[in-house]
């Protein structure tokens, strides 16, 4: 593909709007265990309030230690702390490590791709896709995980005997890096280190031992960096293995069938573009046995599948790899003619609706609360949030206790703010040492009952939308997120 200045300003632009709507976190442990650890780092939060799998001491610090270092940094150029900043920060270096990894991925690996009229839709598929351009910008360990992963597998792939051992040894501190991020990445090494053994065959031990010690070193610098993080010698990966698989704690947050993700996908809004990827990918399995992807992502996918607890984004770092799958089987099957070209432009098309409503839609509604309450500089303000089903057991909010409150972001909140689950019925009287409450409502039906004195202050639609085109009453009917301040009188 001719990389020209118009695709990179789309692939820029797109990626940093994303950077600035995609605000809060896919799933709590993206903030409770990167960003809370990185504050306790810099003596902002005491270890009490931390999950317990801190005082475990079973998880990598070294996402923490990153977001650590940025913190400084966002300190420095925005004068004073600001966690809305220094989330940015985070969101816009992850992007710019993933399309600087995409990048040297898609360079090397579009060699494979014998129809080059397919290699303009390998590179847009790898940075368009939907699911990829939120996983870009993400500061989780799933993509960070994903993208070192990915440049490990590209320096084996690039390697040759000019090269070597030296593409082995980077590619060992990519890999060594994927693992650290995220210990399951352990079981797609494996994969690399068999594929070494049994298919590469020529020189194995060289290879190994090249690769080993790349990984090695990390492990060594890592563990180094996790032991001054809780103040004592550890082993983390062991402790997760321990308290996960041994005490079979990860299995404590739900169980669920081998077929679990099949489901998930086909149960999905993009289901039949969620297909298409599949069989794409069991089609290049099957075809490619002895490729370095399929001995990597296959074991992988397989520990997943026989793993108890079970969530989407545990497949997330398989997701950087489908466009290749996709293309790669495309090359293979199809007969290209003309109309072969006018079915992938529309397959193309039929991301594009999925694909903004990614780029433009908040993860957290909490944090855009948290961002609302930092504008108020001399007044105390409590954040009442509605009850989900996924949150703890409502308690009465007479019995009032912060620290019992699983809602306690200490990241974004200041000395002035409390936050705070509301049930329904509830009365906010009992909040009265407050100057400001911010109460979120999204179900349209709590709405019909917003007391007059209550002022909108948020909402997910603009205003003009809501008051000059709210025809045959939709607006009405619709569940979207609207924030309300309520003033105590002096």
């Amino acid at each position: 593909m001719k990389r020209g200045y118009l695709f990179w300003s789309l692939v820029f632009f797109a990626t940093f709007l994303c950077v600035v709507y995609s605000v809060g976190y896919y799933h709590p442990d993206e903030h409770w265990q990167i960003l809370e650890f990185a504050i306790y780092w810099n003596g902002q939060t005491p270890a009490e309030s931390l999950p317990w799998e801190f005082h475990q001491k079973m998880r990598p610090s070294l996402q923490p230690f990153i977001a650590f270092i940025f913190l400084k940094l966002s300190n420095f150029l925005y004068g004073e702390y600001n966690p809305f900043f220094w989330t940015f920060l985070l969101r816009a270096l992850s992007a710019i490590f993933s399309i600087y990894t995409v990048h040297i991925f898609s360079k090397n690996f579009q060699t494979e791709i014998s129809n080059q009229n397919l290699h303009k839709y390998f590179w847009i598929l790898s940075f368009f896709t939907w699911f990829l351009i939120f996983l870009h910008v993400r500061f989780s360990s799933e993509t960070w995980s994903a993208h070192a992963w990915l440049l490990g597998i590209t320096y084996l792939h690039h390697s040759n005997k000019e090269n070597f051992p030296l593409n082995y040894f980077i590619a060992g501190i990519w890999l060594g890096l994927a693992f650290v991020f995220r210990y399951q990445l352990g079981f797609a090494i494996l994969g690399v280190i068999l594929w070494i053994f049994f298919i590469q065959k020529e020189n194995p031990l060289k290879k190994f031992f090249a690769l080993a010690m790349g990984g090695l070193l990390i492990f060594l610098l890592s563990t180094i960096l996790d032991s001054l993080f809780y103040k004592e010698w550890v082993l983390a990966p062991y402790h997760y293995f321990y308290q996960n698989l041994i005490l079979k704690k990860a299995a404590l947050f739900g169980k669920e069938p081998w077929y679990f993700y099949l489901l998930q996908m086909l149960n999905s809004p993009t289901s039949f573009l969620n297909v298409v990827y599949f069989l794409s990918s069991l089609y290049f399995i099957i075809k490619f046995p002895k490729h370095l992807i399929t001995w990597t992502i296959l074991p992988f996918i397989l520990i997943h599948l026989f793993i108890n607890h079970k969530e989407v984004r545990f497949l997330f770092p398989v997701f950087v790899f489908l466009p290749f799958l996709l293309i790669k089987t495309l090359d293979r099957l199809l007969i290209f003619s003309k109309s072969s070209f006018i079915i992938l432009n529309i397959w193309l098309i039929l991301h594009l609706p999925f694909s903004l409503k990614t780029i433009f839609s908040y993860l957290q509604p909490q944090v855009i609360m948290y961002q609302l309450a930092w504008k108020y500089k001399h007044e105390n303000v409590i954040l009442l949030f509605r009850k989900n089903q996924h949150d703890k057991e409502c308690v009465a909010n007479n019995n009032y206790n912060p620290q019992s409150q699983c809602l306690k972001h200490n990241v974004y909140l200041k000395s002035n703010m409390k936050s705070w689950y509301y049930c329904t019925n509830d009365s906010i009287v009992v909040f009265q040492p407050y100057h400001v409450a911010l109460i979120e409502y999204n179900d349209f039906r709590d709405k019909k009952n917003i007391p007059n004195e209550y002022r909108r202050v948020y909402s997910f639609y603009p205003e003009w939308l809501i008051n000059y085109f709210n025809f045959g009453g939709w607006v009405n009917r619709t569940s979207f997120l609207e924030i309300y301040e309520y003033r105590w009188k002096d």
